[in-house]
């Protein structure tokens, strides 16, 4: 089915722009980091983020709302992107809160 392809790749590039991530700060802390290799990898994570961003709006498209899958880029929002304001948005609109009777 297209939506479990999708979410597959989906979960794969935000698996790989999260590593680019660590490898491009990793990068800017060397003593003397290697500029044309952290602009490579800033261009990689721009690429798998607009890569994610469209496979994002399918997976919306085909079935919008799906818990999991706010959860998954919600976290992928605040822990890669630091983006905790949308992050929590969406939590707080998509998320659903268990309250114990």
């Amino acid at each position: 089915m297209k939506y479990e392809k999708y979410q597959s790749e989906f979960n794969e590039f935000v698996e790989q722009n999260g590593l680019l991530h660590m490898q491009f700060w990793s990068s800017l802390l060397d003593e003397s980091p290697n500029m044309t290799k952290v602009c490579e990898v800033g261009f990689r994570i721009l690429e798998t983020n607009r890569a994610l961003t469209k496979k994002w709006g399918k997976i919306q498209a085909l079935i919008p709302g799906n818990p999991k899958d706010m959860i998954l880029y919600a976290n992928y929002l605040d822990q890669v992107w630091n983006d905790k304001e949308v992050s929590t948005q969406i939590q707080e609109k998509f998320v659903p809160r268990f309250s114990p009777e």
